[in-house]
């Protein structure tokens, strides 16, 4: 494809009338991070006792090294929601919903919570019928999960307010996030949106930065995994969706004067030095002043890949397809992230069940992590499919399912034409 100088872009339309707008990168973006969240969760299993054989622990501390940031995927997870969701309001000339409130919560409804259940519930009869979920053979990371049982934990994750609570981890601890998820689909439509109409983009930002730090300094007994930093985050996706498809010379100006690549890389490095000065532990019983170092550099985080995604959007529109774009177009990766939501909901049992059934006795845990690692992942990801496709794809969007989303190289190829 031939470079241009200018930046294009499709021209907006009424709330009604919107196209769908397909970028896959977006999904291949997604893809690796549920694969990394995985691989990270693989590390937390990982063994230090006894020790084994100087090669493998040698390959095991760089592997946890590597892996160590599944709680940065999470931030990427989000910032694309807030995206995704931002990107049908930003094309539209009044910035309303294209089908309304209402149309919006049925939709997030039934792509998120018929998936959400049906991974509890498996987690349930997964933990019934695995001896060693209910009664671990030693300690491991599995312990964060329990209670597996109790009432006010089955009550609080059949609500999705765990992540409120002290059970946010019990049963399968990735699903913290999920009910976080759900719980700003609501601050989007009712917050966020009506601020950003009345007074900019500025407002919501502030408002959620004022938020997020006010409730960590608050006396409330705020857990960890409650993360509120991550609204933040979610606000940081909508501004990068703003700034890439709105006509407002504000909006114009930073889409194509902002070194955007370059922005994102100092965010990313901002992150890792400021996630190197934190001395406490980033999921700590209680928040301490050092806490705000652990706040500072997910929003680093958030802000990289806010950033990260206007470039690559911007580069669309320009007609420029980079290493980046080319990698995370990729068929195994688009493919991936297609159902990354079933493998982030269901790999963490399945992760204890396998690690415990390879590592019966104290002399195997270094050789049955290493086979988790090896046959395991991918044996996940195949459930996890497997998965999507009885429980997630029949919720999808028709668009979705059948790839009838004009990608944003066609509505460009339509404007200019």
């Amino acid at each position: 494809m031939s470079t241009v100088s200018a930046v294009v872009q499709p021209e907006p339309v009424s709330a009604k009338e919107a196209p769908r707008l397909r970028l896959e990168f977006l999904d291949g973006l997604r893809g690796l991070a549920a694969l990394y969240v995985v691989f990270h969760h693989v590390s937390l299993f990982s063994p230090s006792s006894p020790n084994p054989s100087a090669l493998l622990h040698v390959f095991i501390k760089l592997y946890t090294h590597v892996f160590a940031f599944g709680h940065q995927a999470v931030v990427v997870f989000i910032v694309l929601s807030g995206y995704v969701l931002m990107l049908p309001v930003a094309r539209t000339q009044d910035g309303h919903m294209p089908k309304g409130v209402w149309d919006y919560f049925k939709r997030r409804a039934r792509r998120i919570l018929p998936p959400y259940y049906a991974a509890l519930i498996l987690s349930f009869v997964l933990i019934a019928l695995v001896p060693w979920l209910q009664h671990p053979p030693f300690p491991s990371d599995w312990d964060t999960a329990f209670p597996l049982f109790s009432k006010m934990g089955i009550l609080t994750h059949l609500l999705m307010l765990h992540n409120l609570t002290s059970h946010g981890y019990n049963i399968d601890p990735p699903m913290w996030s999920v009910a976080l998820e759900w719980q700003i689909y609501f601050l989007f439509p009712f917050v966020f949106l009506p601020l950003w109409r009345r007074l900019g983009i500025l407002a919501p930002m502030g408002l959620s930065i004022a938020f997020s730090y006010g409730l960590l300094q608050s006396r409330l007994p705020i857990y960890s995994w409650t993360a509120p930093w991550l609204v933040v985050c979610f606000v940081f996706g909508m501004s990068a969706a703003l700034i890439n498809f709105r006509q407002e010379p504000f909006y114009q100006n930073l889409c194509q004067r902002m070194p955007w690549y370059a922005f994102a890389a100092v965010c990313l490095l901002g992150a890792l030095f400021v996630r190197l000065q934190a001395r406490t532990h980033l999921f700590g019983s209680s928040y301490e002043p050092s806490d705000a170092l652990h706040n500072t550099h997910n929003l680093l985080t958030g802000m990289a890949a806010a950033s990260f995604i206007t470039g690559m959007v911007r580069s669309l529109q320009q007609n420029r397809r980079n290493l980046f774009l080319r990698i995370l177009d990729s068929r195994p990766l688009v493919g991936l992230g297609s159902f990354s939501y079933s493998l982030y909901l269901v790999h963490y049992p399945l992760v204890a069940a396998l690690f415990f059934a390879l590592s019966s006795h104290p002399g195997s845990r270094a050789l049955g992590w290493l086979s988790l690692l090896i046959f395991g992942v991918p044996m996940i990801v195949g459930v996890a499919y497997l998965f999507h496709l009885v429980f997630e794809r029949p919720f999808m969007p028709t668009h979705l399912r059948k790839g009838q989303a004009k990608s944003l190289e066609q509505s460009l190829t339509e404007s200019r034409s």
